[in-house]
């Protein structure tokens, strides 16, 4: 039986940032090519509605758990789910759960409108996996790329480990997140093919020859999840929800120190194209990285 290993990072996933962030103004992203959720005209309170535009800016585990509830509606069922629903499209009307006289007006607002915010978010999320480049191989025109693992043993991203959390710094009752991962479609390449000069530019520009940081930026789609039960490292079976992952894109960014100026960080080449024009939109900025553990097949 194969054994699943988590590889995590140092920060801990729980420590996310609080989605009351996501209530301003909307968010410039890198959805920002699929069209916006239709805006029917809310109460007097003036509720807000998720669109892919703030989920954009949000953490890893925000952007999960938008795709877990558009992917496995069945989520949804419980109260402190659609609670907690409600929260992640404005804090203010999920605040009104424990009022008795605003809550099923409230609750009857968001029923109507779950379907088509769902169906409004685009099931695409991206990952950055630090990596670092080998000695560049004149024949193939390529670096080789050194992952934490063989390439082909990188099975995808884990999402969460299970952990309660809720929102709005406080009042809203606890959600029990389901343990979840991503497996990808297939193996990320071992190559990056990139051309004699462009390769030598990047290595010329390092402050330190033999430092080949850089950075593989994946975005990939998600399928609705099964689940399944996998080997932790304690040797317990957990029960998670898998999702299958296809991956649309992926590209790799490097930054770079220039005398007198800001470090910059900035795409050098691709590894994988996209698969539409639409998809090479969504990808986020190359400064943005959002790190997350790997899973790997042992």
């Amino acid at each position: 039986m194969s054994l699943a290993i988590f590889i995590r990072y140092t920060a801990t996933f729980a420590a996310v940032r609080l989605l009351a962030c996501v209530l301003g103004a909307g968010l410039a992203g890198a959805f920002s090519s699929t069209p916006a959720v239709a805006q029917a005209v809310p109460p007097a309170g003036g509720w807000q509605t998720l669109t892919n535009e703030r989920l954009a800016g949000e953490s890893f585990f925000a952007r999960s758990i938008a795709n877990l509830f558009k992917l496995d509606r069945s989520q949804l069922g419980s109260r402190t789910a659609f609670i907690y629903w409600v929260a992640m499209n404005d804090c203010r009307a999920a605040l009104k759960h424990n009022n008795e006289f605003e809550w099923e007006d409230v609750r009857r607002w968001y029923e109507a409108r779950t379907d088509a915010i769902l169906g409004g978010i685009a099931p695409l999320m991206d990952v950055s996996l630090w990596v670092g480049l080998g000695p560049y191989d004149m024949a193939a025109a390529a670096f080789p790329i050194a992952y934490e693992a063989p390439p082909e043993q990188i099975k995808g991203v884990l999402l969460t480990e299970g952990q309660e959390t809720w929102l709005c710094g406080g009042g809203i009752p606890h959600f029990k997140v389901p343990a979840m991962n991503v497996e990808f479609d297939r193996s990320l390449p071992a190559l990056f093919p990139i051309d004699r000069a462009a390769a030598k530019a990047y290595v010329d520009a390092r402050s330190n020859p033999t430092d080949r940081r850089a950075q593989v930026q994946v975005l990939f789609s998600l399928g609705t999840p099964v689940k399944k039960a996998t080997i932790d490292v304690n040797g317990r079976s957990v029960e998670r929800l898998v999702f299958p992952g296809r991956i649309e894109f992926v590209q790799v960014a490097a930054s770079f120190a220039t005398p007198g100026r800001p470090v910059q960080t900035r795409v050098i080449g691709e590894l994988i194209p996209p698969s539409s024009p639409a998809v090479r939109a969504a990808m986020p900025p190359a400064n943005r990285v959002d790190p997350l553990p790997l899973l790997i097949a042992r």
